[in-house]
């Protein structure tokens, strides 16, 4: 009962979700201005490419040298949280791509258009190909995929129309390659935040926030309530007991705010369709029972994967490191056959390896982009 009640309480929210704000409307439709004549002045820097049906996705590049195109976590955020803790990591002779995923950050998509035909699997895969063929990257590109955005890396690399585009593949803290991976890493929130009591908390703020719910009323406050309070059990040392003030370090450190409105009214829809249609088997959920069949499990497409792969996990993270493709043997096998892979575990540490350990996560990473 207690996690059938936690399922429903995160049905839109599953690996990661962080809050977005601008301070007000005049600022928000001054940045978004800004942005369009970005595009035209300086391509080189920020501005958008066209998907395969026109939808406009916003990038931002960082730094100079190799570039490798950053996937964001979610489903349902945009790129601003990883910005500084990456540039803080990765090294020197790095470029970073960002991108904001269709219909939250500056990526077109209206709240009328959070809908299953513009929120889907193969429209995902048409943006980020969008990216490398937008800003002529070349036939191959490197990937860095967080949270949500390493199944998103996987999916991509994986799919027969998209496979031979991956020069290589970094999976940080990433979610599974089958949805089996979902009820644990469920478990592991439930247990962390405190159990029952901090399911009700969770459900008291989940109202205003809930695309479904008849309040809905997605404000900053709201989302301040929710995800203040959850977001600190991603962290290795958050405070085991009265845990509700949290550990302010690393905490901290992580960038709440966005500069874009639009992830706070989209995001969590964003996220609901990704996770109904593609992660987790909703109709099991609701009827309390163990995950069911979904049409998430890519553990034998892996073998296709010729690129290679770094794999990058806190083993404090809520996000099993048994379910990724590097600690499951049956998924190692099938991956080792075609690609190298190497997997670094990062001891008391949890989803945000680049906050949590970040000299760690930058010798983890160094040298692996080529």
């Amino acid at each position: 009962m207690l996690l059938r009640s936690f399922c429903t309480t995160l049905l839109s929210f599953v690996f990661l979700v962080l809050l977005s704000c601008s301070p007000n409307k005049d600022a928000k439709e001054d940045r978004e201005n800004y942005l369009l004549l970005a595009a035209i002045a300086n391509p080189a820097t920020e501005g958008f490419v066209n998907s395969a049906d026109g939808t406009k996705i916003f990038y931002t590049k960082v730094g100079t040298g190799v570039p490798v195109v950053v996937l964001h976590g979610g489903p349902g955020l945009d790129h601003n949280y990883l910005v500084e803790p990456l540039k803080a990591t990765m090294g020197s002779g790095i470029q970073l791509i960002f991108f904001d995923q269709r219909g939250t950050g500056f990526s077109e998509g209206s709240f009328r258009q959070i809908n299953s035909s513009f929120i889907n699997k193969t429209k995902f895969l048409e943006d980020l190909d969008a990216i490398r063929t937008g800003l002529n990257l070349g036939e191959q590109i490197n990937i860095l995929g967080h949270s949500w955005g390493g199944l998103y890396a996987m999916l991509y690399a994986t799919d027969a129309k998209y496979r031979a585009r991956v020069k290589s593949l970094a999976l940080v803290g990433s979610a599974g390659a089958q949805h089996g991976y979902y009820g644990t890493f469920l478990t592991n929130l439930v247990t962390k935040a405190g159990g029952a009591a901090a399911v009700t908390t969770l459900n008291g703020f989940q109202q205003p926030i809930d695309p479904n719910s008849s309040s809905y009323a997605p404000t900053l406050v709201a989302l301040k309530n929710y995800y203040g309070f959850l977001f600190k059990f991603y962290f290795a040392d958050f405070t085991p007991t009265g845990n509700q003030n949290g550990t302010s370090a690393n905490f901290a450190s992580l960038n709440l705010n966005s500069s874009t409105e639009k992830t706070i009214r989209n995001g969590l829809s964003v996220s609901s369709l990704i996770n109904a249609n593609l992660i987790i088997d909703t109709a099991a959920y609701a009827a309390s029972a163990p995950p069911g069949t979904s049409n998430l499990d890519i553990r034998t497409a892996l073998a296709t994967v010729t690129a290679p792969v770094k794999i990058i996990h806190g083993v404090n993270d809520v996000i099993p490191l048994s379910f990724t493709i590097g600690a499951n043997p049956a998924v190692q096998a099938n991956l080792t056959g075609s690609s190298s892979v190497t997997t670094h575990s990062i001891t008391n540490c949890g989803h945000f390896p680049f906050i949590e350990k970040p000299s760690e996560f930058s010798a983890a990473i160094s040298g692996f982009f080529k």
